[in-house]
């Protein structure tokens, strides 16, 4: 884009999923995060701030201090604006526990990992995420819902997946009282948001609607070839939901509630908000299914080599809103999770969440490599978690929680581990397996609220 082309031809080497058409290499994926990001680029290339550093990721891989910069303003920058938004809205629904919600969701989920790789997740969760903060502060007039309209639009233009969480929102919009003049503004908001979409397909391809994914192509590693027609099942790469799939996704070694068990008390906390805050919680229910389903289609389930299940962080800073309710209802099981979905995240983030898959995340830290960067540059992103949990605690610090909390926080924690090590055994792909492991989960959970009869009673 710098060079004024959307042809990719002369980096086809140093990259993997691309699309061929008509002869030449194009990016495969949607052009948000590279819009929002050339124009720092050619900002940094005219101040003569472009330098090769030789850091070194892999043993035969260098960093571009570029990349790192640009990652400041497409990827860090985003995250710091999802995570207070997050505070904004949880404090609303549980006074004083904003910060313990942003903090477990910024340093106990994928946010954490995605938040220091240029990938396109984390602009558009904030975007999506910020489409539904409008609509949840709305009080009247079509103009705000415009806006709505338009950040859910820039959403899908960063990442295509978005796009379920602007249907969400429209009808979370609809149920708050949108009228007829409401929903055409949040409609002529949102195809306003998705013209950069449009330009650049048409720009790149000579149509509005042609899609680069209708063309991706993989590289075929070693070999050195590519792999074509890599979407050319079902809807770009999305088939018929898998039963089977859906629960890898949850509990495979690098699924999401092996990873970050502290989101499964976030999908309690939604039901616990349902009585209270019935459309939100609809809302939020609705995209967890909805990106579970859509996930489990997918050709690539976790999207390659990757910390976790990534096509699912659209869903997280709203199932993060949950945790608000659970703090409040069972702060000790929660702050259990959160701790050890905190633990797990940083230890990913800091031995580089893109090795993550292989799971050798402690032989990393013993060697002290921290994947090639050396445990001296990481000293600064400890200091920083540590400032945030003690800050955490002293602003929320509850009384000494219920022998009946603390009984099924442990039952929680022993649960847990006990599916983080069983579950990826027992899965193979078929629906009986896959049936086994949600029954062991679900006997977690009803061990431990046996041991929480009162709370889950009260719920």
């Amino acid at each position: 884009m710098a060079h004024g082309s959307a042809i990719v031809d002369s980096y086809r080497a140093g990259t993997k999923d691309v699309s061929w058409y008509h002869g030449h290499y194009y990016a495969a994926k949607a052009p948000g995060l590279a819009l929002l990001t050339t124009p720092v680029y050619l900002v940094l290339k005219h101040a003569h701030a472009v330098r090769l550093v030789d850091g070194r990721i892999y043993a035969h891989f260098s960093t571009a201090l570029a990349i790192w910069a640009l990652g400041l303003v497409g990827v860090v920058l985003p995250a710091a604006i999802l995570l207070l938004l997050i505070f904004r809205v949880a404090d609303d629904f549980e006074p004083g526990l904003g910060p313990a919600v942003a903090v477990t969701a910024g340093l106990g989920t994928l946010l954490l990992p995605f938040s220091t790789l240029f990938f396109d997740h984390m602009l558009g969760a904030a975007l999506g995420f910020a489409a539904f903060f409008v609509v949840w502060s709305w009080q009247k007039g079509n103009t705000a819902l415009a806006g709505a309209g338009l950040l859910a639009g820039l959403a899908v233009t960063a990442d295509y997946p978005l796009a379920l969480v602007a249907i969400g929102t429209g009808l979370y919009a609809i149920s708050r009282g949108a009228r007829l003049g409401g929903i055409l503004a949040y409609g002529i908001g949102f195809t306003v948001g998705l013209v950069p979409l449009f330009a650049y397909n048409w720009w790149a391809f000579g149509s509005p609607t042609h899609f680069p994914y209708e063309d991706a192509v993989l590289y075929g590693g070693r070999t050195g070839h590519d792999v074509l027609g890599a979407n050319s099942q079902g809807l770009f790469g999305v088939g018929v939901p898998s039963f089977p799939r859906a629960v890898e996704l949850l509990f495979a070694p690098t699924g999401l509630l092996t990873l970050a068990p502290v989101v499964g008390m976030g999908a309690a906390g939604v039901v616990l908000l349902y009585r209270r805050r019935r459309n939100e919680a609809l809302l939020f229910a609705f995209l967890a299914v909805a990106y579970l389903v859509y996930n489990s289609g997918y050709r690539l389930l976790f999207g390659g080599y990757s910390p976790g299940p990534r096509f699912l962080i659209p869903a997280l800073p709203f199932l993060a809103l949950g945790l608000a309710a659970s703090f409040r209802r069972f702060p000790a099981s929660t702050a259990v999770l959160a701790v050890c979905s905190a633990l797990t995240m940083i230890t990913v983030t800091a031995t580089n969440p893109e090795l993550a898959w292989d799971r050798h995340w402690l032989s990393r830290i013993a060697d002290g490599s921290f994947a090639g960067f050396g445990a001296v540059p990481m000293i600064p992103f400890f200091l920083l978690v540590g400032a945030s949990v003690f800050l955490v605690c002293r602003i929320y610090l509850p009384a000494w929680p219920r022998r009946d909390d603390m009984r099924a926080a442990a039952t929680l924690f022993v649960g847990w581990a006990l599916l983080a090590v069983a579950a990826p055994k027992l899965l193979d792909g078929s629906s009986l397996a896959a049936l086994g492991v949600l029954a062991l989960a679900a006997g977690v959970v009803l061990a431990s609220a046996a041991f929480y009869r009162a709370g889950w009673r009260s719920a």
